[in-house]
């Protein structure tokens, strides 16, 4: 699948490896012992290191293939999280613009604002272009402005992942053989926050 114009990374990593790194530069800011808070000066870019388990050698070409496609380092993708990082509260009509959701919003300053989402149920990928907090509604619920629209129903308690526009953080890609069908491949990504439309 596409999203403007660039490839969703296809292949699912194992279910423990889903995690990330952040590794910012920081000033200290404040005097004295115990006083100083490191200050972020830029949006968090995120480092995955991913494993997957390859059930033939047909698998392990055809990750290879997409790796050779991106030339390595210098080709650019998404990355969904392959987890459920935002949950849909209520059911949402087809064309809906706006999803409500819980605790969307709590990362906004670690993570930066150009956030995307990815639902896997409808196989769709949007920008999120807004976060507020309705009135009347449960706590810790909110409303996602996106952008495209829905295609279809999305019904309560859907999965929403992140999507991150991402690079390989190395130039290799190599392979373990671990049984007769059981391979095993570890891929780096970086985050791209700065391309990130």
């Amino acid at each position: 699948m596409k999203y403007k114009e660039m490839t969703i990374f296809p292949f699912v990593p194992l279910a423990q490896s889903p995690n990330h790194a952040i590794s910012n530069d920081f000033v200290l800011v404040g005097k004295g012992y115990k006083k100083q808070e490191k200050y972020v000066t830029k949006p968090s870019s995120r480092r995955f290191e991913w494993e997957f388990a390859p059930k033939s050698l047909g698998e392990v070409r055809a990750m290879r293939d997409f790796f050779r496609l991106q030339r390595g380092r210098l080709g650019s993708f998404w990355l969904a999280s392959f987890k459920q990082d935002i949950e849909s509260t209520v059911l949402t009509a087809p064309n809906g613009s706006s999803i409500l959701v819980r605790n969307a919003r709590r990362s906004f300053g670690l993570f930066g604002h150009r956030r995307h989402i990815f639902i896997p149920s409808l196989n769709f990928a949007a920008k999120i272009t807004s976060v507020t907090i309705p009135d009347g509604t449960l706590e810790g619920d909110e409303l996602l402005g996106i952008e495209p629209s829905i295609p279809s129903l999305l019904p309560a308690g859907s999965e929403i992942q992140l999507l991150f526009l991402v690079r390989f953080a190395s130039d290799e890609f190599s392979y373990t053989q671990k049984g007769k069908n059981l391979f095993s491949v570890q891929l780096l990504f970086q985050e791209i926050q700065g391309e990130t439309p």
